[in-house]
Formats: C-alpha cells, sequence, structure tokens
C-alpha cells in the first residue's frame, strides 16, 4: 500500500509537470518546484531535491520564453520588486558586521534565502500574469496531494492504531522523512482552497475533503491545525455564504467536524492528547523559553537597529553559528539584523494587507496569512519560504493586465466592500 501511494506521489509530480508544461503554465510550474522539496520527502527523496527543484525553476523559464510573452512590469510589480529588494539589501549589508561571515551556515542561509525565496518570486513579478485556468490548476494540485497525504497518513494510523491509541505520549504521524509540522502546512493550504467559494457550490466534495484533511492532519500532532486553520478555514467559508442557506450548511458542516473531531481525539489516551494540543503543554515552555533566550541575547548584545549579522541566531541559543533557531521568524530577524531588518521585512507584509483592502479578496491572500502565522512558531527564514511564493501569487492575482473586465470579475471574485 504504501509503495501504491508513493507511486500516486510521483506520478502527481509527473503529471503536473507535463500539464504544466503543455498548457505554458509557467506561474504553476514555478509554484509546483517550491512544493517539491514537501512532497519528495515524502516519498523518501533527500538527494538532489534540490538540484531537480532547480530543474523545474528552469522549465518555468523556459514555457515563459518560448511563449514570446512581455515582461509585465506595472506599478504593483515595481512595489513588490522593491519591497523584496531592500529586505535583501538590509539581509546583505549585515556580512558587513556579522562575527558569523567566515561560518558555512551564513553563506548557507544566504544562498537558501536567494534561490528558494527571492529568485523565485522575481521571477514569478516578471512573468506578470496568472490565468484563470492556471490558478485552478494550482488548486486542484494542492488539494489532490494532500487528500493522497490524508489517506498515506490513515493507513500508517491504522497499521498501527493499537500503540498510537494506548501510548502515554501521543505519536506524531508523518510520511517519509517530511517534518510532521511541513505536512501539516502543506495539507493546511489544501483545506483552506476547500472552503473558498468555488467548492462551496459542491458542498459534498467540500465537506468530505474538508472532514479528511482536518482529521488526517491532527495525527502530525501540529497545533497549528486547531488554533490556525480551522478558524481561517471557517472565516473564509462564512465569508462566502451570501445566504441563509449557505450559512445553515456552514453551521452543519461545524456541528460534523465538531463531532468527528471529538470522538476522533477520544480514542487516544487523554493524557497523551493534552500533552500534545494544549497550550500549556511542555512544547509551548520549550517554545517560550527559546524566545526568552534569543531576546535576552538580542537586548544583552546591544545591537539593537542592525542587530548581530546574517548567521548568528544560533549564538543567541548559546550553540555557535550553526543553524539553530527559536521557532520564531521575527525574533531571529531581530537578532539578526535589528528593528531595521524587521520593519523591511514587515513592509512585506503590509503591502499584503493594503493589497487586500484596496483590491480583490481570495485564498492566496489566506494562504500568505497563514504561513506568516506559521512563521511565528516554527522554522527559519529559509524554510518559510512559501511566504514569498504566496506573496507574488496574490499580487499578480491582483494584477489584471490581462483579463477582462468579465474575466477578472469571473476569475478572483467582487470588490471587496467595508
Amino acid at each position: 500500500m504504501i509503495n501504491i501511494l508513493n507511486y500516486i506521489l510521483i506520478a502527481s509530480i509527473i503529471v503536473g509537470v507535463v500539464i504544466a508544461f503543455k498548457n505554458r503554465y509557467s506561474v504553476a510550474m514555478l509554484s509546483i518546484g517550491l512544493f517539491l522539496s514537501t512532497i519528495l520527502s515524502s516519498i523518501g527523496i533527500e538527494s538532489n531535491r534540490m538540484l531537480l527543484m532547480y530543474f523545474v525553476f528552469g522549465l518555468s523559464i523556459f514555457i515563459f520564453v518560448i511563449s514570446r510573452e512581455k515582461l509585465a512590469v506595472n506599478k504593483a510589480v515595481f512595489c513588490s520588486m522593491g519591497v523584496i529588494t531592500l529586505f535583501l539589501a538590509v539581509y546583505l549589508f549585515s556580512f558587513t558586521y556579522s562575527m558569523a561571515v567566515d561560518s558555512e551556515y551564513a553563506w548557507w542561509k544566504f544562498r537558501g534565502h536567494l534561490s528558494l525565496s527571492f529568485i523565485p518570486v522575481v521571477i514569478l513579478l516578471l512573468i506578470g500574469y496568472f490565468k484563470k485556468k492556471e490558478r485552478e490548476f494550482i488548486e486542484k494540485f494542492i488539494i489532490f496531494v494532500s487528500t493522497i497525504f490524508s489517506i498515506y497518513l490513515f493507513y500508517l494510523f491504522l497499521t498501527n492504531r493499537n500503540a498510537i491509541i494506548e501510548g502515554a505520549w501521543f505519536q506524531r504521524q508523518t510520511i517519509g522523512s517530511v517534518n510532521p509540522i511541513w505536512l501539516a502546512r502543506f495539507m493546511s493550504i489544501g483545506f483552506i482552497i476547500l472552503q473558498t467559494k468555488q467548492y462551496g457550490r459542491k458542498p459534498l466534495l467540500s465537506i468530505g475533503l474538508s472532514l479528511l484533511i482536518l482529521s488526517s492532519s491532527l495525527l502530525t500532532g501540529s497545533k497549528i491545525i486547531l488554533f490556525m486553520t480551522v478558524p481561517i478555514g471557517l472565516y473564509i467559508r462564512f465569508q462566502n455564504s451570501g445566504f441563509k442557506r449557505a450559512v445553515l450548511k456552514n453551521i452543519v458542516f461545524i456541528g460534523i467536524f465538531t463531532v468527528l473531531a471529538i470522538c476522533f481525539l477520544n480514542i487516544f489516551n487523554s493524557d497523551a492528547i493534552l500533552r500534545r494540543f494544549s497550550l500549556q503543554s511542555n512544547t509551548i515552555d520549550q517554545r517560550i523559553a527559546l524566545y526568552q533566550m534569543t531576546f535576552n541575547a538580542y537586548l544583552y548584545k546591544g545591537n539593537l537597529w542592525f542587530g548581530n549579522g546574517i548567521g548568528t541566531i544560533g549564538d543567541s541559543l548559546g550553540l555557535g553559528f550553526v543553524r539553530w533557531y527559536p521557532h520564531n521568524l521575527f525574533l531571529e530577524l531581530l537578532y539578526e539584523i535589528g528593528i531595521t531588518g524587521v520593519f523591511t521585512y514587515l513592509l512585506q507584509v503590509v503591502f499584503m494587507i493594503v493589497t487586500f483592502i484596496r483590491m480583490k479578496n481570495n485564498w492566496l491572500f489566506w494562504a500568505y496569512i497563514l504561513n506568516f502565522l506559521f512563521s511565528l512558531t516554527s522554522g527559519d527564514l529559509v524554510s518559510n519560504n512559501l511566504m514569498y511564493l504566496f506573496f507574488a501569487l496574490y499580487i499578480l492575482s491582483n494584477k489584471n493586465i490581462v483579463f477582462s473586465s468579465n474575466e477578472v470579475e469571473e476569475t478572483l471574485g467582487p470588490k471587496r466592500s467595508f
């Protein structure tokens, strides 16, 4: 069974790349490239992952070139590039005073940010357009892979259910070598897509897959599902309810999910559940301790405005210039590049919110916000690269240079009103 699921995941990558190439979906191709890290790890492929990702990036550029499209730089694209370039410049400047400048980690970190965040976003913004069918293709790809992940997790759970259910500690489930947190993150995006108006027109599909993805993602033991993914997903579902019947469907959905979640969690050892999902668990205390150590070290060093330089975050935890971090992106940036660096990074967030208020509302914005929230509790600058992806996709989804007004309305939904 495991081999079959692995073959399906491999086939999904191949078919996705072939369809994107055939239809000249350069944006979708690059997006698949960035998703490869999680998918390949779930299959157990660790070696040459980056090479495969760069190959798919190259295909995206090749599609754009052979399509003979013009670079589409307008005000929105120019401002977006300015925001991410300013942060890169501040980060690069920190090399001049970093104590870790000669360390392998500092240069690895810079290369990782450049190749997995900055360059892909620049390519996307220069491509400059985002077709409706291309967006739908990305949605279906994410939902399909999330569904396979769900089936995979349930299968692993069922094959070892007695030991998992009776254990005094919750045994976090994952697939292959992928971090369970990153697995839950990917599946969270699939969940919020299913809450959109487009899928709301297919209630059986939307509710059925939503419950499957949510219940299986709880097996990863990730708190983000309960405290971040579910609230945002429910907000999107209610936001898209234009009449009482739709609201009633959503209430029924919440009721079903609540009952199933309670029944599902009740089969486990209650102490194990509390240790894993409670906000008063040991893992929360450990995170808070890391936050305090990094912030205290930041104050002690005294380099408030420009920080201590790239690659020094491990030193804040007393571990030297290695890849150890507090699992909070903004504390990491605060220690390494100070208030100036945090401010330049937050310009990206502000730009997204302003665009959201003034322009169109779609799931890409919420995917960005979800990844922003994720970055506050896990990962570092390099591993939180999907924030950059959804930043670029959302900007492109609001850059209406190649759509007629009717198609824009159909693709992106009505303008926000307050």
